[in-house]
């Protein structure tokens, strides 16, 4: 029994070691993250919009994530 789990374990584990799409969309929006980042640190006039624009989208994930 606990062969065929270590089995279906490693089966699921290699499928989700392989998918690679997850990753490369997660690394874009820490990409996009940072940027917004750097331009808010630079450019004191766009920070308050850039926080504006972040604080909705939280509240929209808050929103999407309460049953």
């Amino acid at each position: 029994m606990f062969v065929a789990i270590r089995q279906y374990l490693s089966a699921e584990w290699s499928k989700l070691s392989s998918n690679q799409k997850g990753v490369t969309i997660v690394e874009y929006v820490i990409m996009i993250a940072l940027v917004a980042l750097a331009v808010a640190i630079a450019s004191p006039n766009i920070r308050q919009s850039i926080l504006d624009i972040f604080s909705a989208i939280g509240t929209q994930l808050t929103a999407l994530s309460t049953p």
